[in-house]
């Protein structure tokens, strides 16, 4: 019914179903949960309302923050007689309000989007865009360590979700071993022993 195709699930609940999947290493079925609801128009239309509450919410309480600072800078509180003039004030108020809001918007909202997993972002693709499909950017990381750890992989990601990665717009990161690799060579090999010659990577 209409109704029900609108419906937003749960996160507890699709992730319960998602996890089985996980389990059994079924890869298509673990996409298919993905697309059916972290990547659902109805789950994107709920993160996007979310969102839009939030900044109502903070536009509602920024305003009223500025009027109760007006309201005690006129009063006989601050000095005697209060102050006439508040509107320079006002606007100190409002740029700091401004300036730490979004301080902390970037430091707390870009984690979840690029979540610092394998799975990130195409090049070019805008950061509202990682903020809506945060959840989904989870759930792909998930599916990529469980097809890493899968025996007929030997510790590579298939071909299957290298595609699947790609038509959602998201790449591998450098994986571990390109990691230590930087490391080593940041650190000019101090502290690093290699088991075997050939494995140094400066030969």
């Amino acid at each position: 019914r209409e109704e029900n195709k609108q419906r937003v699930i749960s996160k507890s609940t699709y992730m319960i179903p998602f996890r089985k999947s996980l389990r059994d290493e079924d890869v298509d079925g673990a996409f298919k949960i993905v697309d059916l609801t972290a990547n659902s128009p109805q789950w994107l239309s709920y993160v996007k309302r979310w969102w839009q509450k939030t900044a109502l919410m903070w536009i509602a309480g920024s305003t009223g923050v500025v009027e109760l600072a007006d309201v005690f800078m006129k009063s006989d509180l601050l000095v005697t007689g209060g102050l006439e003039n508040t509107g320079v004030i006002k606007v100190m108020i409002i740029a700091y309000l401004l300036n730490s809001s979004l301080l902390a918007f970037v430091a707390c909202a870009s984690r979840p989007g690029d979540n610092g997993g394998k799975v990130l972002w195409r090049h070019g693709i805008f950061q509202t865009t990682w903020y809506m499909h945060a959840q989904e950017s989870r759930m792909l990381n998930m599916i990529v360590d469980m097809d890493i750890a899968r025996v007929e992989n030997e510790g590579d990601v298939s071909l299957r979700v290298l595609h699947e990665l790609a038509v959602r717009d998201r790449r591998l990161g450098d994986d571990a071993y390109d990691n230590v690799v930087k490391e080593y060579w940041a650190k000019q090999g101090q502290g690093f022993e290699w088991s075997e010659p050939d494995m140094d990577p400066a030969e």
